[in-house]
């Protein structure tokens, strides 16, 4: 009897040993349209998130992350495997990070079918920030022979890949995202991005903002912050393009010469262009909106108490709407109200910290989920 046991344990041992190893060669399609991939690729990555953010990080304990809004970008089907590209927000507190207006994590995972829907096998993922880097961040899993990227500047209009040999690849970008096959094995990869007026972009370097005072006392309490800065007056807007600068910020002194003649002009060109522009100190919202013609659907934060409005901005939303509204203290942002909203508008980002209220209830419940999950996670010696 307890040979008829253990042959049978024995048996079943062994089946599970060639599952197994047929399961961790064998690949099984989701078979399932995009769209239901991403609807429980989002709830897996939940479960992965806490240990991505926290293994992430260089300085260990001493900084921490804390989430800020996730997304799966795009689902594809490169050599005959579906594949998914996401994006993770967030913000990092701690030694050395005082002005830190957060980053994000772009990831890369091998979409399979499970018993209970669908898997996700080990790919790679990678950490950049808003504040510096190339205008498009990517990747490159070798083995898999995938190549894919996430458009930071919302002003990618294309791009091409450099190849071994000199050899050379377009690159689709979908919805801000990449997503291709390139071959198999080491390879040397050269990405090249263009504008739609066809300028290449510059491979990376920090946030460049322009202060409008006429003063540069008044900047004084700004310049500390880890941007690339300058100062100019008014009257010498003319010199401010799209392409050189991330953001324009008017100082108190030049309110008034800012919202009239040529520096207007100039101004809204530059929201129209995707730079937003931010008043310190402002509180006259209705003034802003009526200079720049902003639509009702456009406008918020009027219901803001002025005794709490550190500022106006105007600029471009995700959707391409011209969008103008008010700055406050309240706003969640971990840093300087200014900087985050310019961050916010220059990337067009919607993270849940700086949306409307109610604008998105099911990501801010997932954010806050997965922020105790972490939590708990640390308190475990």
């Amino acid at each position: 009897m307890k040979k008829r046991l253990l042959l049978i344990g024995g048996i079943i041992l062994l089946s599970i040993g060639i599952w197994l190893a047929f399961d961790s060669y064998h690949y099984s399609p989701p078979g399932m349209e995009a769209a239901q991939v991403k609807r429980l690729a989002e709830k897996e990555l939940r479960k992965l998130v806490p240990d991505l953010l926290q293994q992430r990080d260089p300085y260990g304990p001493y900084i921490k992350k804390q989430l800020r809004g996730m997304e799966v970008l795009d689902v594809r089907e490169i050599n005959g495997r579906t594949y998914l590209v996401f994006k993770v927000d967030f913000d990092s507190k701690g030694p050395g990070y005082p002005y830190d207006s957060g980053g994000y994590m772009v990831g890369l995972r091998l979409v399979e079918k499970s018993w209970g829907g669908i898997s996700l096998r080990d790919g790679m993922e990678f950490t950049a920030s808003y504040l510096a880097g190339p205008p498009v961040e990517c990747g490159h899993l070798p083995e898999d022979g995938v190549f894919y990227g996430f458009c930071k500047d919302p002003g990618v209009d294309r791009g091409w890949l450099e190849l071994d040999g000199g050899k050379k690849m377009d690159l689709a970008i979908t919805t801000r995202t990449i997503l291709t096959g390139v071959p198999r094995g080491p390879l040397s990869l050269t990405p090249h991005f263009y504008d739609r007026a066809g300028n290449e972009l510059e491979p990376g370097g920090v946030m460049r903002v322009a202060f409008l005072s006429g003063d540069e006392k008044n900047v004084g309490p700004y310049t500390n912050m880890p941007l690339q800065w300058w100062v100019l007056n008014q009257a010498n807007t003319d010199y401010l393009t799209a392409g050189g600068v991330d953001a324009v910020w008017v100082f108190p002194d030049q309110h008034q010469g800012a919202l009239q003649g040529k520096a207007v002009a100039k101004l809204k060109e530059l929201v129209q262009n995707g730079i937003p522009v931010v008043f310190i100190g402002m509180k006259d919202l209705d003034k802003v909106i009526e200079v720049f013609g902003v639509s009702p659907k456009g406008q918020t934060g009027s219901e803001v108490d002025p005794d709490d409005i550190e500022g106006v901005y105007v600029g471009k939303h995700r959707k391409g709407l011209t969008e103008a509204g008010v700055i406050a203290l309240d706003d969640g942002s971990q840093v300087s109200p200014y900087l985050e909203k310019s961050v916010e508008l220059r990337y067009q980002l919607d993270l849940p910290t700086t949306r409307r209220a109610g604008r998105d209830k099911a990501a801010d419940r997932d954010a806050r989920l997965i922020r105790e999950k972490m939590e708990q996670r640390r308190a475990i010696p």
